[in-house]
């Protein structure tokens, strides 16, 4: 949900402190991160706005500004720069890729090599030890009409189930790539294929029935489907089911979780830019049962913004929780409790947690403010 300054939005916030060094007044700010928003829209977020803002001049950056449109164009296209290099793979990442390959990382080389460790004749020695000792003393004191059924079933069945699944599993082959050039495709396909978002840089057709490693380090195999193409997926799809509530409670509410989530942290270090990592925002809120609708705050890493550090429990979700920015514009500070109550509560997100909104709004009143 996205806010439209209105006119008395702006005014009410008119002589209030600008949130940079040098800026006019909070209306002034506003007025500059709208201009943002028409020029550049979602290609960059207020997080990344203010913190230009700060580090250059001390002022809202507006595209209305010359200088400023350089650096916020500066800014995006570096940003996307370094955002489309590859990620420098991990040694752990390497030897499962050479693993896959049926052979081993070198770590002087840096390359794949095979095994130079040779079958131990121990191994060989596994299956004798097992058939002689029990066929010898149990045929030698019985008679030999006794001793051949338990001898033969004991064999015979004990090797065949073992060894016959793993002959019949085909070892599926690592398919040989070659670069994109080579494969006649076109300079769109090319663009396409070698786009950061994707799994697999590789048309799944010239490898379909083999496998590759992906960036992400896991295995996919490219799968044959019913009207004759061929599609990458993943060698182990097993999804694992979305978390259930452990709670019994069914009306969302609110949770001040700073010393969960920053232990060794007192609440005196409110503001001062600490922000917990998402696994552990994620296990918190497994551990203590929270239900979908949940308001949190965990902290913020932006010092003069604690309104980013207010997080909403979404169990559908990998994470358990999602971001808004809906507490920015709707935070106590500026705006009436009336409003915030009926502006959220009309959002899906909050659909159920007009409680959870009241606690929120006297929390800020007696920390934040």
């Amino acid at each position: 949900m996205k806010r439209k300054n209105t006119e008395e939005f702006l005014k009410n916030l008119e002589g209030k402190p600008s949130i940079f060094k040098n800026g006019l007044d909070r209306r002034d700010d506003e007025e500059r991160w709208e201009s943002t928003q028409e020029s550049f829209g979602e290609s960059i977020t207020r997080k990344e706005w203010e913190r230009l803002g700060k580090n250059a001049g001390g002022h809202g950056p507006t595209p209305d500004s010359d200088v400023s449109y350089e650096i916020l164009m500066d800014y995006v296209k570096k940003r996307d720069k370094t955002k489309s290099k590859t990620k420098k793979k991990t040694v752990a990442e390497l030897r499962k890729e050479c693993k896959a390959k049926g052979m081993v990382y070198d770590a002087k080389t840096k390359l794949c090599r095979a095994s130079k460790r040779k079958k131990s004749p121990a191994a060989n020695r596994k299956s004798s030890p097992k058939s002689s000792p029990k066929s010898s003393p149990k045929s030698s004191p019985k008679s030999s009409p006794k001793s051949s059924p338990k001898s033969s079933p004991k064999s015979s069945p004990k090797s065949s189930p073992k060894s016959s699944p793993k002959s019949s599993s085909p070892i599926m082959e690592l398919c040989d790539l070659k670069p994109l050039e080579e494969l006649g495709l076109t300079k769109s396909q090319i663009a396409k294929y070698k786009k950061p978002s994707r799994k697999v840089n590789y048309p799944a057709k010239n490898c379909c029935g083999k496998k590759v490693i992906g960036k992400d380090g896991k295995t996919y195999v490219s799968k044959k489907m019913s009207n004759g193409s061929c599609r990458w997926i993943p060698a182990e799809s097993k999804k694992k089911p979305l978390i259930k509530a452990k709670s019994n409670r069914t009306v969302p509410q609110f949770f001040d979780a700073w010393d969960d989530v920053n232990p060794g942290y007192s609440k005196w270090d409110y503001g001062t830019g600490i922000e917990p990592e998402e696994e552990v925002v994620t296990k918190y809120i497994r551990d203590t049962g929270k239900i979908t609708g949940d308001i949190i705050y965990i902290g913020s890493g932006y010092e003069s913004r604690q309104e980013y550090g207010i997080i909403v429990v979404d169990l559908n979700r990998k994470a358990l929780f999602t971001n808004t920015e809906d507490f920015y514009y709707w935070n106590p500070s500026i705006a009436d409790d009336d409003d915030i109550i009926k502006e959220l509560t009309a959002d899906t997100l909050f659909k159920n947690s007009k409680k959870a909104v009241e606690q929120y709004i006297a929390w800020y009143k007696d920390t934040m403010m």
